[in-house]
């Protein structure tokens, strides 16, 4: 996410973001907020204290150990078939946190507060790929209580599970 990036590290090294370039470099596959971004910080504020440029590179353990990790999730499901054993409503209520995982340098240095806030994550995963002919979909945005991100799209696989495991209920129940 460089642009994400380079905003933060203006604000960690408050230098101007015109003055900062992100520069990729090809290395393992990767999704969302992960420590890819916090190595960089690593790596300026490491740069700026010794005046020279600095590279910081985590082992795939150590990534782990620090990387942001997925929150948990509240779905509430219902579903309803017609006397044929069609698909008839559906009704998905789900709460998660706002994709909000700052750099750790900017937790660490103070320069964010490591107070929960809550951003508008809006639907995105939250509709299910079954048709049914009514449906209601409501996503209930929390803050996070940890540094958070996703694997693979914000509630995607969750929201995945949830959706199939009604289906699979209502396949039984109507004895498809």
């Amino acid at each position: 996410n460089p642009h994400m990036l380079r905003a933060d590290l203006d604000r960690l090294l408050k230098l101007g973001e015109d003055r900062i370039d992100i520069i990729r470099m090809e290395a393992a596959g990767c999704y969302g907020r992960n420590c890819a971004d916090d190595v960089c910080a690593d790596a300026a504020l490491l740069s700026a204290a010794v005046g020279a440029p600095v590279r910081v590179q985590l082992m795939r353990d150590q990534e782990h150990q620090w990387e942001p990790k997925g929150t948990g999730q509240l779905m509430d499901v219902a579903a309803a078939l017609d006397t044929e054993g069609r698909l008839l409503a559906y009704d998905f209520q789900v709460r998660y946190p706002s994709n909000d995982a700052p750099l750790l340098a900017l937790l660490l240095t103070g320069g964010v507060s490591g107070e929960p806030r809550v951003l508008e994550m809006g639907d995105r995963t939250s509709v299910p790929p079954y048709r049914y002919p009514s449906r209601r979909i409501v996503c209930h945005d929390t803050a996070p209580l940890v540094r958070a991100s996703w694997l693979r799209g914000v509630s995607a696989l969750p929201s995945s599970f949830a959706h199939d495991c009604m289906v699979d209920e209502l396949a039984e129940a109507a004895g498809a």
